[in-house]
């Protein structure tokens, strides 16, 4: 069973006017009564400017047994579009933890995508990344110590690393299969190309993982992707416990609105389901303006878009976004009122609120008895 369907970004007249004023805003046009395309329901309109695609590189973005990347050197995809390489995180706490990731070549502000040694930082500035004996993908530092591996079993010999256009890093054998890739390893950026999967028989399930806090790569407290119990929406975790869920899928093709324009930049959002698995995924048409989704440290959602004219990344959508999106955000037997402003909870009719001082506090997790 697959179903799909696209959302664009377009730039705008009213876009290129305001941006000449300093007035630029960018907007989003999306179906209130839905949580964006994760409900897989409803696709988002984008009003964006669609960036050029890289030149090429003369770096063909592998990295074969015995080379490495050490210090400032990078190793390039095929088409310029990603690279791979060191960085300490910007705000970092501790400056000197050094970090291999994947970021955007061609955009200027460094937006790293991937992490690899997120929970084991390098302090030795002479580490290297290389492609081990085993024909694994390593991190070492200058003592020979093992600070990260890929860690996969049976790589057959010919094996090279290879960093492709989608940003994937993957272990490429002879016959051209991956016997390992980053995008089955996400961080806190859902990238296009990338599957979520949500296994039926085993209950495994890919997730998002955010950041500890914006300028430490550590796993933090926040994860997002398929609920593994129905496999028919998204749910944000924190911790072990639901803290953002998505619409249900009806299980039918996707709607929304779709426009046509010659300066569109549109994806193509895709659900696959088979008998052992439920994915989803959205890939760029040519010339579409980068865009992923990030899960930020708070717990957030968000669907960013770069528009080269303004020369950053955009924000379209975001969930949580509103008092009532929060999950359990009543407690037992209580629900929220959007209808009312500021939003509030009430109790269902035959119940009162448990904690009356805390419920005139706007404190409303003890629900109703």
């Amino acid at each position: 069973l697959e179903a799909s369907c696209c959302f664009s970004a377009a730039a705008s007249s009213t876009l290129r006017k305001r941006e000449k004023t300093g007035e630029t805003r960018a907007h989003t046009h999306t179906e209130e009564r839905e949580m964006g395309w994760l409900s897989l329901s409803v696709c988002i309109l984008l009003l964006a400017s669609s960036l050029p695609l890289p030149p090429a590189s003369a770096v063909d973005g592998t990295l074969a047994p015995g080379e490495t990347i050490s210090g400032n050197q990078t190793l390039v995809s095929a088409g310029g579009a990603f690279a791979l390489g060191f960085f300490s995180p910007a705000g970092a706490t501790v400056p000197r933890n050094r970090y291999l990731g994947v970021w955007y070549n061609a955009i200027p502000n460094r937006t790293v995508v991937w992490v690899a040694n997120r929970e084991t930082p390098l302090t030795d500035p002479a580490g290297v990344f290389t492609l081990t004996g085993d024909r694994n993908l390593a991190v070492v530092d200058s003592n020979g110590t093992l600070v990260w591996s890929s860690a996969a079993n049976g790589v057959a010999n010919g094996t090279v690393a290879v960093l492709l256009d989608t940003g994937n890093l993957v272990l490429r054998q002879g016959d051209g299969s991956n016997a390992w890739e980053s995008f089955d390893h996400p961080g806190d950026t859902y990238q296009p190309e990338m599957k979520l999967r949500s296994n039926f028989r085993t209950g495994e399930a890919q997730r998002i993982l955010a950041w500890r806090a914006s300028g430490d790569p550590y796993p933090g407290n926040f994860s997002f992707g398929i609920d593994p119990r129905t496999f028919l929406q998204i749910i944000t975790w924190r911790g072990d416990n639901p803290y953002w869920r998505s619409h249900v899928w009806n299980g039918k093709s996707l709607s929304g609105v779709r426009e046509t324009n010659a300066t569109a930049a549109q994806y193509v959002i895709k659900v696959v389901r088979d008998a052992q698995q439920i994915s989803i995924s959205f890939s760029p048409t040519a010339g579409s303006a980068p865009a992923r989704y990030v899960l930020d440290w708070t717990g957030t959602v968000k669907m960013l878009i770069w528009v080269e004219a303004l020369g950053a990344w955009v924000q379209q959508w975001s969930r949580p976004s509103q008092f009532c999106d929060l999950y359990d955000r009543c407690g037992p037997s209580g629900t929220c009122d959007s209808s009312v402003d500021p939003p509030t909870c009430i109790c269902l009719q035959g119940f009162v609120p448990r904690n009356q001082t805390e419920w005139s506090r706007r404190n409303f997790s003890g629900g109703c008895v």
